[in-house]
């Protein structure tokens, strides 16, 4: 299994998809820097809530990246390939939401880490520094891993997703209208389901019970319940995965 987890992170770290997105978002980081350095008095404490805003894209993205994970492959038939040396499907499967958890985990990490460095001389040389203790440094980066942990979370929904619809695109397209316009419909409608949400959970999650008050729960059960949505994710892909013909 370690074996299938390890060729399955180092096929995703070589997808020109991943490749494109860093390039992408570096890029944008960079020019975040660059208009918060000219243009304002930038305050490098706020870097806390902007990680908390940057949430959504981010998990999006990685979103994207674990659909990707099993999407492509529907297309290019690697599937086939992939199981004529390995025809356990389970652990194939297994293998591949591992393997995009993890590398979503990281790649977010990372890209969250080049983000601050990258409006780091706002702070420093235009705006203030001001906050910016242990305390402040030990919040961040326990904010960095939430925000990782909610990626992985994306990631596995996503190559779940496309699991069960053979493709990347429908995967992609049905997490955003399901979390924009279905959850948005559920939270004018039935506001007393919020507390079912995805979004409202993993808002939670990240944020906190003092700015999510309208949840009457823990961050830890916020957790736990995602990762319950998560596992039947994932248990009705490997259903689907193990019954489906491949030809």
């Amino acid at each position: 299994m370690s074996t299938l987890v390890f060729v399955e992170i180092r096929r995703l770290l070589g997808r020109r998809l991943l490749h494109w997105l860093s390039a992408l978002v570096v890029l944008a980081w960079i020019i975040a820097g660059t208009i918060a350095f000219f243009a304002s008095n930038f305050r490098y404490e706020e870097m806390i809530w902007i990680a908390f805003s940057l949430a959504f894209p981010l998990s999006m993205l990685a979103w994207l990246v674990g659909a990707s994970a099993i999407g492509a492959e529907w297309h290019s038939r690697g599937i086939t390939t992939t199981l004529t040396w390995e025809p356990r499907r389970n652990r194939v499967l297994s293998a591949k939401m591992i393997s995009a958890c993890v590398v979503a985990f990281a790649w977010i990490l990372m890209l969250q880490l080049v983000f601050s460095v990258a409006m780091l001389p706002a702070g420093a040389i235009r705006g203030t520094m001001e906050g910016i203790d242990r305390a402040w440094l030990a919040d961040q980066a326990w904010t960095f891993l939430r925000v990782g942990g909610g990626a992985a979370l994306a990631a596995g929904l996503g190559i779940s997703l496309a699991t069960i619809g053979r493709n990347t695109a429908a995967a992609f397209g049905a997490g955003m209208a399901y979390l924009i316009a279905v959850e948005g419909l559920i939270r004018g409608l039935k506001p007393s389901w919020s507390g079912w949400l995805v979004g409202d959970n993993l808002a939670l999650f990240l944020i906190g019970p003092q700015d999510v008050n309208h949840l009457d729960r823990s961050r830890l059960t916020a957790a736990a319940l995602l990762l319950i949505y998560g596992a039947i994710m994932a248990s009705i892909a490997l259903v689907t995965f193990r019954k489906r013909e491949i030809a």
